[in-house]
C-alpha cells in the first residue's frame, strides 16, 4: 500500500511537472505573441507617418510651384502692359521711337534669372 501510494505521488508529481510545462510554454508563446504584435503595429504606424510626411512635402512643393507660377504669370503681365503702354506711347509720339516690342534689358534677365 505505501508503495501504491509512492507510485500515485510520483505519478501526480509528473503530471504537475508536465502541466508546469504546457503553462509554460503557453505563457511563452503569448509574450511572443504579444511581442510581435507590438513590433507590428509600431512599423504600420511608423509607415503611415512616413507616408503622410512625404505627402505633406508633396502638398508643400505644389503649393511653392503655384506661387512661383503666380509670380512668373504677374510678370509677364507686367512685362506685356508696359510693352502696350510703349506702343501707345509711340503711336501717341510722346516718346521718341524706341523698340515696343522689346522690353528693358534689366527686364529680361529678371525674367530669365526667375525661369
Amino acid at each position: 500500500e505505501a508503495e501504491e501510494k509512492r507510485k500515485q505521488r510520483a505519478e501526480a508529481r509528473a503530471v504537475n511537472l508536465e502541466e508546469k510545462k504546457r503553462l509554460a510554454k503557453e505563457k511563452a508563446e503569448a509574450v511572443h505573441q504579444d511581442k510581435l504584435r507590438k513590433f507590428q503595429e509600431t512599423r504600420m504606424k511608423e509607415e503611415e507617418e512616413a507616408k503622410a510626411e512625404v505627402q505633406r512635402q508633396k502638398y508643400k512643393e505644389l503649393a511653392q510651384l503655384q506661387i512661383a507660377m503666380a509670380q512668373e504669370a504677374a510678370m509677364i503681365r507686367r512685362l506685356e502692359e508696359e510693352e502696350e503702354r510703349r506702343k501707345r506711347e509711340l503711336i501717341e509720339g510722346k516718346k521718341k521711337p524706341i523698340e515696343a516690342s522689346e522690353p528693358s534689358q534689366k527686364k529680361k534677365k529678371v525674367f530669365r534669372r526667375r525661369m
